[in-house]
């Protein structure tokens, strides 16, 4: 199987209010948090202990301000773009990794959302609409969700009917309206360490034109391992593995999801390999 694997480097997105492209990121659209006006990260480099991190690594550092929840608020918090490395993506099989830490400050309240996968019809901007926010296209995505007691889930947005099997996924949380959450509080995060998060995702395929119920995902986080390999991503056969959305903000949609106080969020190691 032919494999192509990058990191993506930090230091790029220091200009993010004013960038696209980025190569090799190739940062298609910027969602929000990333403006001159709302410039919710920063780019530093570890030179402490408190973050558990070596000498002068990368970090990208994600300020969510007291108040803020679902990015069409007022108060804006946390960052969101979408990004679509070349040598990467369309792709059927991807692997998409990173590392996220939670300090003090941070009470994750009902929860909120964390980097993950989208499919899409291209790689162009026009292409990274919908699968989110309860808008419901032909695109699909996969985040990762953190919930109370900084439990986790993948998070997901796919087509309606599903394989039988589907819905026999350990502790499934069916919305119709938002996206559906899939083995909620089988995962664990930590504060003040490095939580290490994998999703693989691969496409369904198709015979004759018709989509099989043969797509796969499978999550690991901080070692444990939960997958399905009978999932419908796609009823068309144009749309594919297309971007990475590297979004992460508090909520929810209600208020009552909001941060209480200032706090941050933490990122590093990003990595995507292609496995078809």
């Amino acid at each position: 199987m032919k494999s192509t694997l990058i990191t993506l480097p930090l230091y790029l997105l220091s200009n993010l209010s004013i960038n696209k492209g980025l190569e090799p990121w190739n940062i298609v659209r910027n969602i929000f948090g990333t403006n001159t006006n709302t410039k919710n990260h920063e780019i530093i480099k570890c030179n402490n202990s408190y973050l558990n991190c070596k000498n002068e690594e990368e970090i990208i550092k994600i300020f969510y301000p007291k108040g803020s929840y679902s990015p069409s608020k007022q108060i804006v918090g946390g960052i969101g773009f979408f990004a679509s490395p070349k040598n990467i993506f369309m792709a059927n099989e991807v692997v998409f990794k990173y590392q996220v830490y939670f300090d003090d400050t941070f009470q994750p309240v009902l929860g909120g959302k964390l980097p993950g996968l989208f499919i899409g019809k291209g790689t162009n901007k026009k292409h990274m609409v919908g699968a989110s926010g309860g808008k419901h296209l032909d695109t699909s995505s996969c985040r990762i969700a953190w919930r109370s007691n900084l439990t986790a889930e993948a998070y997901i947005y796919i087509p309606d009917n599903q394989h039988p099997n589907f819905y026999n996924i350990p502790n499934l949380i069916l919305n119709p309206q938002y996206g559906h959450s899939l083995w909620r509080g089988l995962f664990q995060f930590y504060k003040h360490q490095w939580n290490n998060v994998s999703i693989r995702l691969k496409t369904n395929t198709f015979t004759n034109s018709i989509p099989n119920y043969d797509g796969e995902l499978e999550i690991t986080i901080n070692n444990v391992t939960q997958s399905f390999n009978k999932l419908l991503w796609r009823t068309q056969q144009e749309y594919n593995i297309n971007a990475i959305i590297l979004e992460t903000f508090f909520g929810g949609s209600q208020p009552n999801t909001a941060t209480p106080n200032d706090t941050w969020s933490y990122f590093k190691n990003i990595q995507l390999q292609k496995l078809n």
